[in-house]
């Protein structure tokens, strides 16, 4: 399967807002999940697929998907299969505004956040999906940054 992005929609078949009995529906049971500290509860349904977070109300929230998983598409870019050069390149294009910390490079114009493309983290690489407004409070803590 190919996870095809929806910027702050979620990645297709799966979006923001369901519940996690509708995500079972599309993808199949969780095999185990853990209930954060915060009542978040994350599902975890093997290396194909992404790891699903539910807020205590059952929304989904985020995803974060691992270049062991299948596909991840964002318009013309695949995310784990090209040069990750490239892809922050066009991430930055796609995004416009790019920012980073110690850990990710965060474009919050589309809702991703991208870890282990600097090549600081050899082939680890993971890219989480957030709804509209999540980023938010660590982009005052990262730099701005641009890969044009």
């Amino acid at each position: 399967m190919n996870w095809i992005i929806r910027p702050f929609e979620g990645a297709f078949p799966l979006r923001f807002g369901m519940s996690s009995e509708e995500a079972e529906n599309r993808i199949g049971q969780n095999e185990h999940f853990i209930i954060r500290p915060s009542g978040n509860r994350q599902e975890y349904r093997g290396d194909r697929f992404p790891v699903l977070t539910f807020d205590p109300e059952n929304q989904l929230k985020e995803l974060i998907f691992s270049s062991h998983g299948d596909p991840l598409m964002l318009d013309d870019v695949s995310l784990f299969a090209m040069n990750p050069e490239r892809v922050l390149k066009r991430i930055n294009e796609i995004g416009k505004e790019l920012f980073k910390d110690d850990y990710s490079v965060y474009a919050p114009q589309i809702g991703l956040a991208l870890v282990g493309f600097e090549g600081k983290d050899g082939d680890e690489k993971s890219v989480t999906l957030f709804k509209r407004g999540a980023l938010d409070s660590r982009i005052p803590d990262a730099t701005p940054w641009s890969w044009i």
